[in-house]
């Protein structure tokens, strides 16, 4: 703040600008905020730059959610195929022990949990033993535009024919 320069008792009369009986003129100079003093808001820039990073945050968390989401429901549909060819192969083991042959090829389709599964077997006897065939049971399903498949195999010793 700038004083006036005189004697205030005389009516602001003094020697003020350059002393022609003029009275002096003060100017309230404006605060300088300190270089150390808080701040006392954002700006837009800093507002709008928050809100972009929450924004694309917000978008990263949500597709890795959506991520975890269908690699889960994937992981189900891969338990579920492997407990359709265990059964699967089960019976097929079954029915060699009962002296059934055996199709060289069979398949069939299931729906479990709203979920549809094919599921096909592939018999064959090996060349160096008659009493031993390789089975392949294969599940497949689809989950969105992609075909996954499981498979399990096994050689079976088919029983000795009583003379």
């Amino acid at each position: 703040m700038t004083l006036p320069i005189g004697n205030p008792n005389m009516g602001g009369m003094g020697h003020g600008a350059g002393g022609r009986g003029r009275p002096a003129i003060v100017r309230p100079s404006a605060p300088r905020p300190s270089p150390l003093a808080p701040v006392q808001g954002l700006t837009l820039v800093e507002v709008l730059v928050s809100v972009v990073l929450i924004a694309v945050g917000t978008v990263v968390v949500m597709q890795a959610l959506a991520k975890v989401a269908q690699a889960q429901a994937i992981a189900e549909d891969r338990a579920q195929a492997y407990l359709i060819a265990s059964t699967k192969m089960a019976e097929a083991e079954l029915a060699t022990m009962d002296g059934t042959p055996l199709s060289e090829h069979d398949g069939g389709h299931l729906r479990v949990n709203q979920q549809p599964f094919d599921w096909t077997l592939n018999a064959t006897t090996s060349a160096e033993d008659a009493q031993v065939q390789a089975i392949t049971l294969a599940v497949s399903w689809s989950r969105g535009q992609k075909t996954y498949r499981q498979e399990v195999s096994a050689l079976v010793r088919l029983p000795q024919e009583s003379p």
